[in-house]
């Protein structure tokens, strides 16, 4: 293992803390990639210190894009760039992707290798359900993003049954034809007790869903349900 890959190692090992970040961006500043030093320290920066003014905030931005689209490919890295259709960076690192099911089934290991990701959205997710809720490696995912692939109640039930989604806080299910047994599924889940944010806008499950969601007990910790506004929107789910 070269050092390059020792520091991202250490980042990979330590996904929450800025301390290997920082590290790495003195090894990169000293050995000849200084706006990659850069990118990592302003990321961190925005993120984590505040205490600035919305011009100083704004200029930083500013800086951040410029570097990010300048660079783009080559800091999300080969297989990054390779087996996803989209990524997003934070704290320096790609810690978002977008891409097909299939080939996160088959890759995720190489994905998780390359970069500490614990944002994912998928396509085209219905006919690898099975083996995507299978993966443990889903366990380093704090959102996971399912909009519009149509996994109806049969993939609620699998969802809801899988151990390895303990760690989300953010699941969005827009656009899954989700009826009030996949809702069911998913209010008597006993994995999905971590969720502070979901999205159940355009399903289903009608006037009957509000009803069950308003009961479940999970409901006074999430700090934001999205339905359609023709429900109500959020505060349909007002405790009444």
């Amino acid at each position: 293992m070269n050092y390059d890959q020792a520091f991202l190692q250490d980042v990979l090992d330590a996904p929450d803390d800025d301390t290997p970040r920082l590290i790495y961006a003195d090894w990169l500043e000293d050995n000849g990639e200084p706006a990659r030093a850069e990118f990592i320290r302003l990321q961190i920066r925005l993120c984590r210190e505040g205490g600035f003014g919305a011009a100083e905030a704004a200029e930083m931005e500013a800086r951040i894009e410029q570097l990010r689209l300048a660079h783009d490919d080559e800091w999300a890295g080969p297989v990054v760039s390779h087996l996803a259709t989209g990524w997003g960076f934070q704290r320096g690192f790609v810690e978002a992707v977008t891409g097909e099911t299939e080939t996160f089934c088959a890759c995720a290991d190489e994905l998780f290798a390359a970069s500490p990701i614990h944002r994912l959205k998928l396509i085209a997710a219905r006919p690898f359900l099975p083996d995507l809720f299978a993966n443990p490696l889903l366990l380093r995912l704090s959102a996971l993003d399912l909009t519009a692939n149509g996994i109806g109640d049969e993939g609620m039930i699998l969802l809801a049954r899988s151990r390895f989604l303990r760690p989300l806080t953010a699941l969005c299910l827009r656009f899954n034809a989700i009826t009030l047994e996949g809702l069911q599924s998913l209010t008597t889940s006993p994995h999905l007790k971590r969720l502070r944010w979901l999205d159940l806008s355009n399903n289903s499950f009608g006037f009957p869903g509000v009803v069950l969601l308003r009961g479940w007990p999970l409901l006074d910790q999430i700090v934001r349900v999205e339905l359609d506004s023709s429900l109500g929107g959020p505060l349909a789910l007002k405790r009444r």
